[in-house]
């Protein structure tokens, strides 16, 4: 499969454009918010340079605000965004999709996910909801060695909706208390949805006034039709109004959502999307359209070029002079960083098993021991790789066989060990058959992050406790 990108480069005429200059001084910033908030809806405002905006009409019989400049557009491939953004804007508010930012254009699906895993005989209020979000970005797109150009860039996900106010859910009896909530801002641009900011926790009910908890800016209370809630108090919404079942919703909703951010899932939804705007018409300014190409994947040319990043270069020891670029190859080479400081290079690995399968455990530890033979590039083992010079092996006679018969391993793999409760046998735990191992090899055996005692039971195949090690951290210090 090739490589794709979730972008649609957008095509226009590279034409020259009349617009109007305005003074971009210390206020500049109020004064960019003034004309949007004036003008909004027949002119695009943008900051251009340090101390320029640029104003541009969007409708046949818009006035030219500022002082006349003529421009091309792919000189001013940010104006160029902005104004490709507008016409965006406004189309998805003419579908009536709800939108909850400018930039980027955040755009909300009509369909409720959550009506889709109610159980049977249950149903979702129609205020209450789980839909895909997409987030769409125009921005100049610059690769190396390329022209720059506008894209349009898309990802997708979800978002929780609560369409009530606290009151209203007073009267659909429905408990408030301890629910974070927030006061809807609305702002100077009529086709982005009000944005809720959070003022606090609902605590107790005064009539239509209700008193703030953990409240910000030293708000104490709220009125009720004007508390609406916030994203956060969504989990607890489920519960009070699916109570019993609630469990099970919330649980089908997060794979639900899992699944919406899957790799596949979510690409098929994010080119399914920017083919369907790729098929409408729209125009930056009266009578000058632009278009979305084709999703980029790395058939056309202007896919921007890969370059394979250097691979690291591993150092072998404190001096910097063994070095490679090759893992394994250069630890078979050097061996490991502090193999000429370690001093204690006779480790003492006990493996315990069923006396049936004592050869195929000793196979397997000669192999461990000393790498496979036979090999052109044979796999080193422990010994010569990390230079251990010498394994002790003991007879089976050396270690009381009581301690590790075989119903007792098995007790020891049992999930009621592995969670620190007793086993049938109450004085042998993973702890006694450490020490007896331990007693053996006439070693303390500290135990620290690379070194662990595993138990496998894997019937009918023979039972193994292996001590795992890595070489150059393990210490084990005489008695």
């Amino acid at each position: 499969m090739s490589l794709v990108l979730n972008l649609c480069p957008i095509q226009f005429d590279d034409r020259e454009i009349g617009v109007g200059r305005l003074p971009y001084g210390n206020d500049g910033d109020q004064v960019l918010e003034q004309l949007r908030e004036k003008h909004g809806h027949t002119h695009v405002f943008r900051r251009e340079g340090a101390d320029s905006i640029f104003s541009v009409g969007v409708v046949s019989d818009a006035r030219l605000i500022g002082e006349p400049r003529t421009i091309r557009l792919k000189e001013h491939l940010g104006l160029a965004a902005a104004l490709i953004r507008d016409a965006l804007l406004n189309y998805l508010t003419g579908l009536d999709r709800i939108v909850m930012s400018y930039d980027p254009l955040r755009f909300i699906a009509r369909e409720n996910l959550l009506q889709g895993i109610m159980p049977e005989g249950v149903s979702c209020p129609e205020w209450l909801g789980v839909r895909l979000m997409f987030e769409l970005a125009i921005r100049p797109i610059n690769f190396l060695e390329q022209e720059p150009f506008v894209a349009a860039v898309l990802d997708v996900g979800t978002t929780v909706l609560i369409e009530r106010t606290a009151a209203q859910l007073m009267e659909d009896g429905i408990r408030v208390d301890g629910l974070y909530v927030g006061r809807r801002l609305i702002g100077h641009d009529s086709r982005i949805a009000p944005r809720i900011k959070p003022v606090g926790r609902l605590g107790s009910v005064n009539g239509t006034e209700i008193r703030l908890v953990d409240s910000r800016d030293g708000t104490d209370s709220i009125e009720a039709d004007q508390a609406c809630l916030v994203r956060r108090a969504f989990g607890t919404c489920l519960s009070r109004v699916f109570k019993q079942r609630s469990t099970g919703i919330i649980t089908a909703l997060r794979l639900l959502r899992a699944s919406v951010r899957q790799g596949k899932a979510r690409f098929d939804r994010i080119t399914n999307t920017l083919e369907f705007l790729r098929k409408q018409q729209y125009e930056m300014i009266p009578g000058l359209p632009f278009v979305l190409a084709p999703v980029l994947d790395e058939s056309m040319t202007s896919f921007p070029r890969l370059e394979p990043a250097p691979g690291p270069v591993y150092v072998f020891d404190p001096n910097k002079q063994k070095t490679s670029t090759g893992r394994d190859g250069g630890l078979n080479k050097h061996g490991p960083y502090t193999a000429p400081l370690f001093s204690r290079s006779k480790p003492r690995i006990c493996v315990v098993c069923e006396q049936s399968k004592e050869e195929q455990v000793k196979e397997f530890l000669d192999k461990f021991v000393h790498g496979l033979r036979g090999y052109r590039r044979r796999p080193r083992g422990i010994a010569e790789r990390h230079g251990a010079t010498t394994l002790r092996r003991a007879s089976a006679g050396s270690i009381p066989s009581r301690v590790f018969s075989l119903s007792f391993l098995r007790q020891l793999t049992n999930p009621a060990t592995l969670t620190r409760k007793r086993v049938n046998e109450p004085s042998r735990n993973t702890a006694t058959v450490t020490n007896m191992i331990s007693r053996w090899f006439k070693y303390r055996i500290a135990f620290i992050d690379c070194f662990r005692m595993t138990i496998l039971t894997l019937s009918p195949r023979p039972v193994f406790i292996l001590i795992k090690f890595l070489f150059r951290n393990l210490r084990l210090r005489p008695r």
